[in-house]
């Protein structure tokens, strides 16, 4: 498969006339100006009309941590920009966003909680960022978590995404990749007080669901530029394909809001200041309640409610300075404090209740610096961030009555968890059509569990512990034609055991409950990627990936025998030694100025050793929720005076068979046979009334087609229509 996504791509690129300009310049030799920092007399970074802050089209901050041409670097990355995500696609959540790419499954555990998996991992395998600050806190849980879904996509400018092991950049957890979500800032600006903004209204039937959005932008000359949004989403109970009809207990309500405000003392100077809010209520993980509709053979839970409220905060000042010496290009510095807190509500079926809460206060601090030196292109830093964790739990009796107040929440109670990182990463290219990357990371992570309830006497107890990890990259790129680059490398990478690893006390999946499992080591990774990437300007845009991981010591759950509860108790250990590899392949071809035509295809396999039963015998099964071979085709039409346009797509997956044990037994999830597979057709368009007013339509699920994408809780939505109002001020 790989020779022949290969060859065709090849014999694809030499079709196409010599003519045909490259979109993007090589990149420059270490020693000159580094990716977006063009030198030319016109460049727009040297226009003095022009925004020297804004992202090119072919520019991507993420994978460097810097501005850096998306042709020239040796991994695969993938962005996603505001106006796709906002008007013409109308994706309701942050994972939604990534369910048209064939390389990302996007598990659903309910309406409300998606978990993207990043070349076969996901949960806190896969590391989130907001504006370069980490999401992902020592308490995600195995698995996937609905924490993404707590950011709003209309703070988006960009959402990036880093595909493959990004360790050395960013520490514990990157393995699957990274995504960086870029949030607005004003694009106000001129000679005294400028005002402006949008406002987004959108509908979706049969379940009549509403998103409302208003932006205001605002510029005092040159100086100041300040942006603010609120989102207002409304979601009812929708209808799945086909036979399965109306899902209960799907819809929920959300409140967003994001303020940002920069500020440009001088030109090559920017200070950031922001806050960013979600509140959710009442979504429901209908799976393991009597509300779920079996499909396919699965069963459904016995507790009468499992429903969550979620609240997240962040608020930070990032400054940023360009072109500051000869030797010295960038210096970039970030202090933030992110507070989440989730509280969740469940009624057993003999009417007896729980609820559970868990508070996480994240400040943390960063810095950057870029260096161009005789031996390259240099990008060094450190970061630091603690945790501080309040976790507890209530109990309750039918009548209403208070029954017991638990030693810990889901995790471990007045807790802490510190992890700091140290980076280096040096860009050198001898030639020109000749690029290395060399990069080494030092991360050391300390947890304090203040008061932890011991699995086995039931009392309260204390634990500490403390990890070290050395974590390097070695990449290559070769550009046999300046629209061409051919690179490979290798990567490790690690995780360290959360506060979730060693002292989760709360339920897993079906039937099943996790008790505190100290003493865990981190996870580490290898990585050998090869890959190609072609750019034809307006004409064709082609990519293929080739990966495999080796996998030591990853934190797998096994089942100790014991009954609590009524549900099986499950602990980990280090024991998931293995392996990953999987191949990607996308192209986007335009041959004619108004025709875009879009297909890509991506296929995951892996094996990690396991316990299969309490005797604690090693066996290598399927990793958990291996995401089938899945594909997209899209065709996309543009009026000439861009004024109108209409886009159909198919994306397919195969049904996926192949279950790990606890897959097997995940039974309110995943059906005894594995997921079916499905294909879906979906139909979009839009057209500008005016210069300020646009709309959008969208068609989805054409053929109702009852399907789930595998490991989800429920069934997607089936035939739906959406429209949506943009209009500018």
């Amino acid at each position: 498969m790989p020779a022949r996504a290969t060859a065709a791509f090849v014999l694809l690129f030499l079709l196409i006339p010599v003519e045909g300009r490259c979109a993007e310049p090589p990149s420059p030799p270490a020693g000159r100006p580094a990716s977006g920092a063009e030198s030319g007399p016109d460049s727009p970074r040297n226009d003095e009309s022009a925004d020297p802050w804004a992202l090119l089209p072919d520019v991507v901050v993420t994978p460097n941590r810097k501005e850096s041409r998306l042709l020239s670097l040796p991994c695969s990355v993938q962005f996603f920009e505001s106006e796709e995500i906002r008007s013409r696609k109308m994706f309701r959540t942050i994972p939604d966003i990534f369910s048209e790419d064939p390389s990302i499954m996007v598990q659903k555990t309910s309406y409300g909680q998606g978990s993207p998996f990043l070349r076969g991992l996901t949960g806190f395998r896969t590391l989130f960022l907001v504006d370069g600050i980490r999401l992902n806190n020592s308490t995600f849980r195995e698995g996937p978590n609905q924490y993404w879904s707590t950011v709003d996509p209309f703070l988006a400018d960009r959402i990036e995404v880093v595909k493959g092991l990004a360790s050395v950049l960013y520490g514990s957890d990157a393995i699957g990749g990274a995504v960086n979500v870029i949030s607005r800032r004003s694009r106000e600006s001129g000679e005294g007080a400028v005002l402006g903004g949008a406002a987004h209204v959108r509908e979706t039937t049969p379940d009549l669901s509403s998103v409302v959005r208003l932006d205001v932008d605002g510029g005092f000359g040159r100086e100041i530029g300040v942006h603010a949004g609120v989102t207002y989403k409304d979601f009812n109970d929708f209808t799945a394909g086909r036979h399965v009809g109306l899902v209960e207990k799907s819809g929920y309500g959300e409140w967003d809001c994001d303020i940002r405000s920069d500020f440009y003392p001088a030109r090559n100077l920017r200070i950031t200041a922001a806050f960013q809010r979600t509140d959710q209520k009442d979504v429901w993980r209908t799976h393991g309640t009597t509300s779920c509709t079996p499909w396919h053979g699965t069963t459904a839970g016995t507790d009468r409610e499992r429903s969550m409220d979620q609240w997240r905060d962040l608020g930070y000042v990032q400054i940023e300075a360009r072109d500051v010496g000869d030797l010295l290009e960038a210096l970039r510095f970030s202090a933030s404090c992110h507070h989440q807190r989730e509280r969740e509500f469940r009624i057993k079926s003999n009417g007896a209740s729980e609820v559970q809460v868990c508070d996480v206060v994240a400040p943390g601090f960063w810095g950057s610096a870029d260096f161009d030196t005789p031996a390259g292109d240099i990008t060094a830093g450190a970061e630091y961030y603690r945790d501080f964790v309040l976790s507890g739990k209530d109990s309750y009796n039918a009548d209403g009555s208070f029954k017991s107040s638990e030693i810990q929440g889901p995790v471990a109670d007045h807790s802490l968890y510190d992890i700091f990182g140290a980076f280096v990463q040096d860009e050198y290219a001898p030639f020109e059509e000749l690029r290395f990357t060399a990069g080494l990371r030092y991360t050391l992570a300390r947890l304090v569990g203040g008061r932890v309830k011991d699995p086995d006497t039931g009392t309260r107890t204390r634990i500490s512990d403390t990890f070290e990890n050395l974590s390097f990259a070695l990449k290559t790129g070769f550009s046999p034609h300046e629209c061409c680059n051919v690179y490979c490398g290798v990567s490790t990478a690690f995780r360290a055991p959360n506060l979730s690893d060693l002292t989760r006390l709360d339920m897993a999946r079906s039937d099943e409950i996790e008790t505190p499992s100290p003493g865990l080591e981190p996870e580490l990774f290898t990585s050998f990627d090869l890959g190609i990437k072609i750019k034809r300007e307006r004409m064709l845009a082609a990519e293929l990936a080739v990966y495999y991981t080796v996998v030591e010591d990853m934190i797998v759950r096994y089942p100790t025998g014991a009954i609590i509860d009524g549900k099986k108790e499950v602990r980990k250990a280090n024991v998931g030694d293995g392996w990953i590899c999987g191949i990607e392949a996308s192209a986007t071809w335009s041959p004619f100025a108004r025709i875009e035509l879009k297909a890509g295809a991506a296929a995951t396999q892996g094996k990690v050793d396991t316990y299969v039963t309490s005797e604690k015998i090693r066996s290598r099964e399927w990793m958990s929720r291996m995401p089938p071979t899945s594909g997209v085709m899209a065709a996309k039409y543009s009026d000439e005076s861009g004024k109108w346009w209409i886009e159909a797509s198919w994306k397919w997956a195969w049904r996926q068979r192949k279950l790990s044990p606890s897959d097997r037994t995940d039974t309110q999830r995943i059906p005894p046979d594995g997921t079916p597979g499905y294909g879906v057709v979906n139909l979009r368009g839009g057209i500008a009334l005016s210069g300020n007013l646009s709309l959008a339509l969208a068609v989805l699920n054409l053929g109702n087609k009852e399907y789930r994408i595998h490991g989800s809780g429920q069934n997607e939505p089936g035939l739906q229509a959406q429209a949506s109002i943009d209009l500018k001020f």
